[in-house]
């Protein structure tokens, strides 16, 4: 892929009845199409996951809960598809917890290493904590959440989980070709 060209528009007359068609036009197409796959990332899943009624007259979740004793679990495992040009995915999630419990969420994709997500608290409450995991490979590749009631035993849970493809930066394509 290469960065766009100063043109950040079409002309409304290019593709006008009768006009000709001249290869500078199929370019400037492209380098547009170029641009919006890049900054549009993909998001592969994007989860609510509360507990019943953790929002009043909220539908019905898929109750992910964590365990009352401590130690990791797995929650989730599925599949996604990574394009080649991914390079990282940005995996982010929420928790609901009581006071004085403590609980933690660990997301694996594929050969990466798994990444541990900031510790969840009763003070972070509905705070989304984010991660960036820099993939191996591209293709089907399986996704593993795995959850740690790491302090206390009450009812806590996952409230949101979203895996998502971290859009490219423009600055690291490379420069048009001077055809």
């Amino acid at each position: 892929m290469t960065k766009t060209s100063a043109t950040s528009t079409l002309p409304p007359e290019l593709f006008a009845f009768g006009r000709e068609v001249l290869n500078e036009d199929a370019i400037k197409v492209c380098e547009m199409l170029n641009y919006a796959l890049t900054t549009r990332p993909l998001a592969h899943v994007s989860l609510a996951c509360g507990d019943d009624n953790w929002v009043a007259g909220s539908l019905q979740t898929l109750r992910i809960r964590f365990n009352t004793a401590s130690g990791w679990q797995e929650k989730l495992r599925f599949r996604i598809k990574i394009p080649a040009e991914t390079i990282e995915v940005r995996a982010g999630a929420r928790c609901f917890m009581p006071a004085a419990n403590t609980g933690l969420v660990r997301v694996t994709v594929g050969a990466a290493s798994a990444v541990t997500l900031t510790s969840f608290t009763n003070a972070t409450n509905g705070t989304e904590h984010s991660t960036v995991i820099t993939l191996v490979g591209s293709g089907y590749q399986e996704v593993l959440v795995e959850m740690n009631h790491s302090v206390g035993a009450d009812l806590s849970y996952l409230r949101t989980f979203r895996l998502e493809e971290v859009p490219l930066v423009a600055a690291s394509l490379l420069d048009p070709g001077d055809d």
